[in-house]
């Protein structure tokens, strides 16, 4: 299973700061608990495989298995 959701905020500053001025791309740590509690909400009994950042779009797209 395969979901979308949005970066925060914070995380799409990031990303403008790599785009624009050439600053290292990197995952902030809060943007790691709000994507573990997204998924303890929206999808419970689901274990993350993979969070690909579509940088493009600023969306996390997450790969799910059932736990």
């Amino acid at each position: 299973m395969i979901i979308e959701i949005p970066c925060s905020m914070e995380q799409e500053d990031v990303i403008a700061d790599h785009l624009f001025y050439g600053h290292e791309l990197g995952v902030l740590a809060s943007e790691k608990i709000w994507i573990k509690n997204y998924l303890q909400k929206k999808a419970p009994g689901k274990k993350l495989l993979k969070a690909e950042l579509i940088i493009e779009d600023a969306v996390w797209k997450l790969h799910l298995q059932s736990a």
